[in-house]
């Protein structure tokens, strides 16, 4: 005789419940984030340069700092300028590779992880734990050290490449680095060459 089966409905296990659960939790969290920052104006309302503050750069008058004579500047002047101003270069933010590799755990797919490397501690499934441990260590640090890698090729290829220009300074045509130009020199060009600055 054959038994009535009971209910033969295909069931999560509680384990893959919860990780369902929390990764749909962090998904929406993570779009309501998303929308957010995306739905912000890019300027304050009304916000627009004004035609004085075109007269001006770095608080210095336009019309004192640009004109310069056929002589150019002299190499005091200069110095004083780069001085003031700073280098021909865009300013480098340089990350702490420790801070970075730390963040490396701190990703979303890496909070993920470590929600079910709890889950896992928690229902003491001590295999799938160590496993899903060993993996989020391994992820984290070989990405980690694949960035921290190409941060110092194209640091070395910045280096090895300089920019260089031909500028006037006390009325002689001289060669120099890019990144010793300051406002107000007058730089000389050929065909084909690259402007070392904004003009």
């Amino acid at each position: 005789e054959r038994r009535p089966s009971s209910s033969i409905v295909p069931v999560l296990g509680d384990r893959r419940r919860l990780l369902v659960f929390f990764a749909f939790a962090l998904r929406i969290c993570f779009s309501l984030t998303s929308s957010a920052m995306s739905s912000a104006p890019l300027l304050p309302a009304g916000a627009s340069e004004s035609a004085q503050d075109d007269a001006y750069y770095c608080g210095v008058p336009k019309s004192m700092l640009f004109k310069t004579g056929p002589q150019g500047l002299t190499e005091e002047e200069a110095e004083r300028r780069l001085e003031k101003f700073g280098p021909n270069m865009l300013a480098e933010k340089k990350d702490n590779p420790l801070l970075k590799l730390v963040m490396s755990f701190l990703s979303p797919m890496a909070i993920m992880i470590w929600i079910a490397i709890g889950i896992e501690a928690i229902i003491k499934d001590w295999p799938d734990f160590f496993v899903l441990l060993t993996l989020q260590i391994l992820n984290s640090t070989v990405g980690w050290f694949e960035d921290w890698k190409a941060g110092n090729a194209v640091a070395a290829l910045k280096n090895a490449l300089k920019p260089e220009c031909q500028v006037i300074r006390n009325g002689q045509h001289r060669k120099m680095e890019a990144t010793l130009l300051v406002p107000g020199d007058r730089v000389t060009l050929a065909a084909g060459a690259g402007v070392p600055a904004d003009c």
